[in-house]
């Protein structure tokens, strides 16, 4: 496993980005660690949760399509009437 304190240059330019590097510098090395360590997690995690969100969502969505097409052919309607 390679060594989070070679990430800490990183984390200071993104923390320098946000404005909070001068607080970040204060913590001790360790708690600097454990700090990026979050903020890594936060950066590299979010964009796979909102990509598996969307095609969830997107799975969600076809499904609902199958059915409705499923439910109009079983009550033998050739079209989908959303009118009512």
């Amino acid at each position: 496993m390679q060594s989070c304190s070679s990430y800490l240059p990183l984390i200071h330019v993104l923390m320098c980005l946000f404005g909070s590097k001068q607080y970040f510098e204060k913590f001790p090395l360790c708690w600097q660690t454990l700090i990026f360590q979050v903020y890594y997690f936060i950066f590299l995690l979010t964009p796979l949760i909102i990509h598996n969100f969307l095609v969830v969502l997107f799975l969600i969505i076809m499904a609902n399509i199958v059915c409705v097409l499923l439910v109009s052919n079983i009550m033998g309607k050739n079209t989908i009437d959303f009118t009512g």
